[in-house]
């Protein structure tokens, strides 16, 4: 990421000096770091019955219509095919995101599991914005790394009616 000295305190002791760093968590560095950006076209999203799935312009709004199912509580989660190979330690997940739903409630998750077992290697549940954009950089775990992964976003709906999750930016920083 891209990170300045901003002062240097300096030690009696010769090569004994304190650096105060700044670093800005929204501009990597592209010199050094390997970039995937989740979004761009060039990745497909595999999506469940009730969701529809709109891109454009960096952006996807992923939206899932719980009207007409069978049971008030549906989980719905897209998969980004083919797996990823997270490669690089550590690796960083930058999510610029918000959500909307009608007035009942439901959980927006971001998840990664193994490829080879399906066994959930690491989770998080995004806030409820109320269409507020939300910026968050995750640092992933070491067992993430070096390995086929499915990427996945899930809606987890707790009743009939319409939820939406727009993600502004979703990238791989490693």
């Amino acid at each position: 990421f891209d990170t300045n000295i901003i002062a240097t305190f300096n030690s009696s002791l010769p090569g004994d000096n304190i650096d105060v760093l700044l670093t800005n968590l929204e501009k990597p560095n592209v010199a050094v770091s390997k970039i995937t950006d989740l979004l761009d076209k060039n990745y497909n999203w595999k999506k469940p019955r009730y969701v529809n799935i709109q891109r454009d312009n960096r952006t996807m709004n992923i939206t899932a219509d719980t009207n007409k199912s069978d049971t008030n509580n549906e989980v719905n989660t897209v998969l980004l095919e083919p797996p990823l190979n997270l490669t690089g330690k550590p690796t960083f997940l930058s999510i610029h995101y918000f959500t909307n739903f009608d007035s009942i409630q439901a959980n927006f998750t971001i998840e990664i599991r193994d490829n080879e077992n399906n066994n959930l290697l690491w989770n998080t549940q995004l806030k409820n914005t109320s269409n507020i954009i939300e910026k968050t950089l995750y640092v992933l775990p070491e067992n993430v790394s070096e390995r086929q992964s499915h990427f996945g976003v899930g809606i987890d709906t707790k009743g009939k009616g319409i939820y939406t999750l727009t993600l502004k930016k979703m990238s791989l920083y490693s």
